[in-house]
């Protein structure tokens, strides 16, 4: 899975579809890189993440994040969700 994102609500859209799809209930692990120009930094995506996951079915899940230094990486500037962990 390699899913570009534009926002944070735009993550947490993508993570709420592919939960539909599957017929989760829950998300227990959310995995997402990050490029080393992204819109937002690990940290600040870690508390603004737990904010807007309230209520839905990724809240509380334990977060994997990644952070890509190259500055020659073709996804310098982007952030990928690249895993979603359901029950």
């Amino acid at each position: 899975m390699k899913i570009h994102v534009h926002s944070m609500s735009d993550l947490l859209s993508k993570i709420e579809a592919v939960a539909e799809q599957q017929e989760a209930k829950h998300v227990s692990r959310i995995a997402v890189r990050f490029g080393k120009n992204s819109f937002i930094s690990p940290e600040k995506f870690r508390d603004h993440f737990s904010e807007i996951s309230v209520g839905s079915v990724a809240e509380g899940a334990r977060l994997s994040l990644q952070f890509v230094e190259t500055i020659d990486d073709p996804e310098v500037s982007d952030i990928l969700l690249v895993g979603v962990d359901l029950n």
